[in-house]
């Protein structure tokens, strides 16, 4: 009888580490069916309590932007449809979405278009993930790797030409991955873009609220964290004006 307790601890422990397992699904699904019975203000508490735990995943982000929509609050809805595209860029939904959250916000200044070839970098780096990126990178690294190695041990002339140029054409090549890894992982987890949340706010020249102002930034606009000072961030705005913002009115995204 002894071995009964024991048991009972043990199967009550695997129990529960299964519901812990199973409750973030759980909490989405409970979410989703709040938001689908027009419960909006039920299913934010659900997805933001689920948000707070740690949890993250495009489907919970665009979600709780969906709500936020819906309850009209469309500065908090690009918020979380920009943290959605982070981990999903090429989601057709998300972008969708993004654009119609910012239809409804105030306008804001004319963003400086990157260039062709910046655009064509961002469009290749965010078709994979940044561990898809560095697979493709260490696996030229290696064959870069194995074209030295028959360069330097192949007894025939030919096959080390063959071998040096492909070693040292792959390794290079290998560069291209690694940076693109990088770039996406720094887009993923970067905390330097931010979206100013109060109706308007005046852009200063130094973190003062006396200093003089430069421009009105409004609601919903997103904004580039370049210094943080205090109570104050310094930002650069979508046409590349730099200023400083009072910390509580921005949430980085």
């Amino acid at each position: 009888m002894k071995w009964i307790l024991p048991c009972l601890m043990l199967i009550a422990c695997f129990t529960l580490r299964l519901r812990a397992q199973q409750a973030p699904e759980t909490r989405l699904e409970n979410g989703q069916s709040a938001y689908q019975a027009e419960n909006y203000a039920e299913a934010i508490e659900i997805f933001e309590g689920l948000y707070q735990t740690g949890y993250t995943s495009p489907t919970l982000l665009y979600n709780l932007g969906n709500a936020y929509y819906q309850t009209g609050d469309y500065a908090r809805a690009l918020l979380y449809y920009k943290r959605a595209e982070r981990l999903a860029p090429k989601d057709p939904a998300i972008e969708n979405n993004l654009r119609l959250a910012q239809e409804q916000l105030p306008a804001t200044a004319i963003r400086i278009q990157a260039s062709g070839v910046v655009e064509l970098w961002r469009s290749v780096q965010n078709s994979l993930s940044a561990r898809a990126w560095s697979v493709i990178g260490i696996l030229l690294l290696w064959l870069g790797i194995g074209g030295f190695a028959l360069w330097q041990f192949s007894p025939q002339r030919s096959r080390r030409k063959l071998g040096f140029i492909l070693g040292l054409c792959l390794l290079a090549l290998s560069l291209l991955p690694f940076a693109w890894a990088y770039g996406r992982a720094g887009q993923t987890y970067s905390d330097d873009e931010a979206i100013l949340m109060v109706d308007n706010s005046l852009l200063r020249e130094s973190p003062e609220p006396k200093s003089p102002d430069l421009r009105t930034v409004r609601k919903g606009e997103v904004v580039r964290i370049l210094d943080r000072l205090g109570e104050w961030y310094r930002v650069q705005l979508g046409d590349t004006t730099e200023g400083w913002l009072p910390k509580d009115q921005l949430t980085v995204i």
